[in-house]
């Protein structure tokens, strides 16, 4: 990566550590916050589900360690699968009302046929569903965050939006299992659905405030 001289001096005097006032800065502008409160969610949703899916696989199923392994290689595939669908497509360019139909469609469905699941074969096919509708949002939220942040401050909100995903794992990790004994698969799969929409919609809610950007500018940028 090559930059500017006179842009490395004039910044030089920028410390490298994390500070409150870019958290500050991020929550102050509307893009920002709709970006930040998603990677929060993001953060919730997607490690939180995987974690809980091998509880559920181990605990509710009784399955072995070799369904354990297809779990993860399912799951590992249909991410990679996903993604070079959307690298060698035109999905993209789809409007965004198709993009948040088919989000919702792909994760939360996942998501609930995991919950209704009555064995563990439908529960990772659920599960399989789910990751193939992640990388659509995810893609899109990291490209669209990375361009609403201004110039020169890039990096460290971008490490605001990461702390906020790790914030959120945290943060309902502690929680989930409570929410499992107390309510059961079902349930909790429930509420972790309605999060993913919440999450969803919140996204692509921002595309009303901020002015349609070329789906080659987005590219160019993840």
């Amino acid at each position: 990566m090559r930059f500017d001289e006179k842009i490395q001096i004039e910044h030089s005097h920028d410390t490298a550590w994390f500070s409150l006032a870019y958290l500050k800065r991020t929550l102050k502008d509307k893009i920002l916050r709709i970006y930040f409160f998603s990677h929060l969610l993001g953060g919730m949703i997607g490690p939180v589900m995987t974690s809980l899916s091998v509880y559920i696989l181990e605990g509710h199923f009784k399955v072995a360690d070799f369904e354990i392994s297809i779990f993860w290689l399912v799951g590992g595939i249909f991410v990679i699968l996903s993604n070079m669908i959307l690298s060698r497509s035109s999905l993209l360019f789809a409007s965004k009302v198709f993009l948040y139909f088919l989000t919702v469609f792909l994760v939360c469905g996942g998501i609930v046929m995991m919950g209704a699941s009555l064995n563990w074969i439908f529960f990772i096919v659920g599960f399989a569903i789910m990751t193939m509708g992640n990388p659509v949002i995810n893609n899109l939220l990291s490209a669209e965050t990375f361009i609403a942040i201004p110039p020169y401050e890039k990096g460290k909100v971008m490490g605001v939006m990461e702390a906020s995903a790790d914030l959120g794992t945290l943060s309902f990790m502690i929680i989930s299992w409570g929410l499992i004994e107390t309510f059961g698969i079902f349930i909790t799969c429930m509420i972790i659905a309605i999060m993913a929409i919440l999450r969803i919609t919140l996204f692509y809610s921002s595309f009303k405030i901020n002015p349609d950007i070329p789906i080659e500018n987005i590219t160019k940028n993840l």
